[in-house]
């Protein structure tokens, strides 16, 4: 099959037909990165910003700075969908089912600085978001058993970012995320075929290919064979770990390493694109789950799912994802 040509993929993992449609896109324009300006100091009216802290509803968690002052944060979310004060409640019938919005919900704020964002951060303040993302997950599983946390991040407004200032979130929904779940089971049942975790196996397969981004010692991070939009990346360990929090010292650092790479590519390669990125990591954080390995999720929202997407479940991709990542490598 010519890949060059309009054809169809199907993920292993998500289980996803994306038809790649590489005429449809445009090339975007390399442009020169530019340090945001941050002489004004923190901005008035944000409640993420130093000094506004009488504008949060309390402070969870927090990693501070040499010097004493904060480094990142974790702070309840003021207009939470979930709330842990309701009781878990569920009402049946015949054809409908209901639930009480029983749940938690938590904002991290990723750095004090309101114009700085991911692809701006040093590595010291990136590995730093990430512990605070597996120590707030690991807190909430222990405080919540029943609810199942997920971490994630919106970039610009149109991945559904409200506020400006760089902050991920948590939300522990009291079900396991449909598609998380199905994925999983998916890994499980290829790994009691093969006998090694289908994401292992793909790491392998794009290890030297021409869909890798970067690497490192102990992560890699790669354009996904069936990428759901223009510029996905999946950051991966090459160290088989299905729980999120595993990861070590040293592998925290070389995940933020490729984070602040792939992000920094974003701005110089693609023009900065409005983004998701989702931690995707096991639902069940006591189990052993040798079939399962965890891994970082972008995915950049530079197209529209319209019409025939929302209603067949099939997404179009205007670009080819080798052609997405030799861009992302610079080339």
């Amino acid at each position: 099959m010519d890949l060059s040509s309009y054809h169809m993929r199907r993920d292993r993992l998500t289980d996803q037909w994306v038809a790649c449609a590489p005429d449809r896109g445009g090339r975007p324009k390399r442009t020169q990165v530019e340090a945001p300006d941050e002489t004004s100091g923190p901005v008035a009216g944000c409640p993420f910003c130093p000094g506004n802290e009488e504008m949060l509803p309390g402070i969870l968690d927090e990693i501070v700075t040499r010097e004493g002052g904060w480094r990142v944060r974790a702070v309840p979310n003021k207009y939470p969908a979930f709330q842990n004060e309701v009781r878990s409640e569920v009402a049946t019938n015949q054809i409908y089912e209901g639930r009480s919005a029983y749940g938690y919900q938590e904002v991290l704020i990723d750095t004090p600085h309101h114009h700085r964002h991911w692809a701006f951060l040093d590595v010291e303040q990136l590995t730093a978001v990430l512990k605070l993302y597996q120590r707030r997950h690991a807190a909430v599983r222990a405080e919540h058993p029943d609810l199942y946390p997920v971490l994630f991040r919106n970039h610009g407004g149109r991945a559904g970012a409200s506020l400006e200032h760089p902050h991920s979130q948590l939300i522990a929904p009291p079900l396991p995320p449909t598609q998380m779940a199905a994925e999983e089971q998916r890994c499980r049942t290829y790994y009691e075929k093969h006998g090694e975790p289908l994401m292992q196996a793909v790491r392998v397969r794009e290890e030297g290919g021409e869909r890798m981004v970067a690497e490192n010692e102990h992560m890699v991070a790669f354009v996904p064979y069936a990428a759901p939009a223009p510029f996905s990346v999946w950051i991966v360990p090459r160290r088989n770990m299905a729980h999120f929090g595993a990861m070590t010292d040293a592998e925290r650092q070389s995940c933020a390493e490729l984070a602040r790479t792939i992000t920094r590519r974003y701005v110089e390669c693609a023009s900065d694109p409005d983004h998701n990125m989702t931690v995707h990591t096991a639902l069940d954080a006591d189990a052993a789950a040798p079939h399962l390995v965890w891994s970082l999720r972008f995915t950049p929202r530079m197209s529209v799912r319209a019409g025939f997407e929302l209603g067949t479940n099939m997404l179009i991709n205007p670009s080819l994802p080798e052609g997405d990542a030799r861009i992302l490598r610079g080339e």
